[in-house]
């Protein structure tokens, strides 16, 4: 694997950050695919067209990168995933169709590129995910050649080459100090030393949802997690798949306490990477998407009834079950403020909500002429 420090020729800081010449679509919209609170309380925002800085209401840009370029006037490489550290200033972004890069550790303080990790993976197989310690000092990698990197040097500490099972776990979190890694293999939940990779527990947990996108938390308690997974009583309760919200404890992996997923809210079908789960740091309130149930219809003309349009919902709750708001919109990540008194979301928009009364107090559209 090589490493290489370079700065970005379309990464610029600041309010004026309008490249034209950066990107071939400037007029199409850029869906939000991550939000996150930093510690100060602003906001960041990734699109596939670039990385933005918000103040706490959401309003006003501290900062913007472009990720949109070319690579040799023939490929496109295309910004796929992202993760941002604890402290807000540092982020990692993994790119696919990429020849020279995968993935890319920025500095938001200055918009520029710190490294850039070649992790040598084979045509075809792009980064699916990276996750940055609390500290930004390590990342983990799910892809073909998967593993634990510094993020400095480019050295894998542990992992995997693609001659073995792809890709590492899925879901992953790190703990709050960092020394240890969770996330699902398959249906078990396991815990591995973050400097090592040695197995600390692992536990069946079910089948996990939404295990590409995000299907762990920290609860907001100290030393436990919180995740979705189906409910396999569902099936004879209802006759569909239903799901229930497990929390975990980071130090053994038994179960602390687990919350039905309001079957009154249920749904019978849902995408691998839409069952996003956050809460506030607190941990009194938690939020987390679904898709509601969809109902057969028989439109004129049609043979055979049909599944209806899915609806999405943002659901907000109480950590001993209370359903206090339903959000009427689509997530794909979900933040809440350091005080708990809000809860951003990205999906078509960057939208942000107070929690007390579900009330949609800011919401921003992104193009690729944004940044």
């Amino acid at each position: 694997m090589n490493i290489r420090s370079s700065v970005h020729g379309c990464a610029l800081i600041g309010l004026a950050a309008f490249l034209a010449g950066c990107s071939e679509h400037p007029a199409a919209p850029a869906y939000p695919q991550e939000i996150s609170y930093r510690q100060d309380g602003e906001i960041v925002v990734y699109t596939p067209a670039g990385i933005s800085v918000h103040d706490a209401q959401l309003r006003g840009t501290a900062g913007s990168i472009s990720l949109d370029r070319e690579v040799g006037g023939v490929l496109k490489d295309e910004p796929f995933t992202f993760s941002l550290a604890d402290d807000g200033q540092v982020a990692a972004v993994g790119f696919s169709n990429t020849v020279d890069r995968d993935v890319v550790i920025y500095d938001l303080a200055t918009g520029r590129e710190r490294s850039v990790l070649d992790l040598d993976l084979p045509s075809g197989f792009p980064v699916q995910q990276v996750t940055l310690d609390p500290t930004g000092a390590r990342v983990f990698v799910r892809a073909d050649n998967w593993g634990m990197f510094d993020t400095e040097t480019g050295e894998r500490l542990w992992g995997a080459s693609s001659s073995d099972e792809c890709c590492g776990l899925t879901a992953p979190i790190f703990s709050r100090d960092g020394q240890v890694l969770f996330g699902f293999q398959d249906t078990r939940l396991e815990a591995r030393g973050a400097l090592t990779g040695e197995l600390l527990f692992s536990v069946e947990a079910g089948a996990p949802r939404g295990g590409g996108g995000g299907g762990l938390a920290h609860s907001g308690l100290e030393g436990v997690l919180v995740g979705t997974r189906s409910d396999p009583t569902s099936l004879e309760r209802d006759g569909g798949p239903g799901q229930e919200y497990v929390f975990w404890s980071e130090r053994d992996g038994s179960v602390v306490k687990t919350v039905p997923q309001f079957p009154d809210r249920s749904f019978a079908y849902t995408f691998v990477g839409n069952n996003i789960v956050a809460c506030s740091p607190s941990g009194d309130v938690c939020a987390s998407s679904v898709t509601l149930r969809q109902e057969l219809r028989q439109l004129p003309g049609d043979s055979v009834p049909s599944l209806a349009q899915p609806v999405y919902s943002v659901l907000v709750w109480k950590s001993d079950g209370t359903l206090l708001e339903e959000l009427p919109t689509y997530a794909s990540a979900l933040s809440f403020s350091p005080d708990g008194s809000h809860l951003a979301v990205a999906g078509s928009e960057a939208e942000l909500y107070r929690v007390e009364d579900g009330a949609l107090e800011r919401s921003l559209q992104y193009t690729y002429d944004s940044y």
